[in-house]
């Protein structure tokens, strides 16, 4: 048996080329929700299906956490709990006021009780001008990675809180095992600063 290639997704990795993104999804002219989970996704780094299929019960406002449930995560835990950054906090506040009686914060164009479709993201991000192989939506997790590991000195969050905000499981099964530490405030301190 041929063993699995690992895929490396398209990706921006400079500050400049994310402050481009961000303003180029401010000047989208798409779907407001659409607007929304990309600059979720880059806030976050969270993987597609966790922003599409997101729903507003996960979210404490009060204690700043998204919390994820198992059903929707890659490994077996009881939740995933994000901080979230006051960016993170703003722009759901503000959406929220656009969509305060729907179950999931991007619901489909064609159902209420469904979320949005996987290609809805990338497909924004070629209309933007961006081509599959400068950046796909999956590639904002490697922007993120990449970006705070090359900036360990300045952030001073070590490659293991980098890796617990992706929701990586450690490769280490001794250490996983044993190590059960939330580190939420180390992954708070992250992710504002990212």
């Amino acid at each position: 048996f041929k063993g699995k290639k690992s895929k490396n997704y398209p990706a921006l990795v400079r500050d400049n080329e994310i402050k481009a993104l961000l303003l180029a999804i401010d000047e989208y002219s798409g779907d407001h929700k659409t607007k929304v989970a990309l600059k979720l996704g880059i806030y976050t780094a969270a993987r597609s299906f966790n922003i599409r299929a997101a729903q507003w019960s996960e979210f404490d406002f009060e204690k700043e956490i998204w919390s994820i449930d198992i059903s929707k995560m890659k490994h077996e835990r009881e939740y995933f709990k994000l901080p979230m950054s006051r960016q993170v906090k703003e722009l759901l506040k503000e959406y929220r006021k656009f969509c305060t009686d729907k179950d999931y914060l991007f619901y489909s164009p064609v159902s209420k009780t469904k979320f949005m479709s996987e290609n809805t993201l990338n497909v924004a991000l070629r209309r933007m001008g961006y081509t599959k192989d400068e950046i796909v939506f999956h590639g904002f997790r490697s922007s993120f990675s990449t970006i705070c590991n090359e900036n360990l000195h300045i952030h001073g969050y070590s490659e293991a809180i980098i890796e617990k905000c992706l929701a990586h499981k450690d490769t280490n099964s001794v250490r996983a095992a044993y190590n059960r530490a939330a580190n939420l405030s180390h992954m708070r301190g992250l992710m504002q600063w990212w």
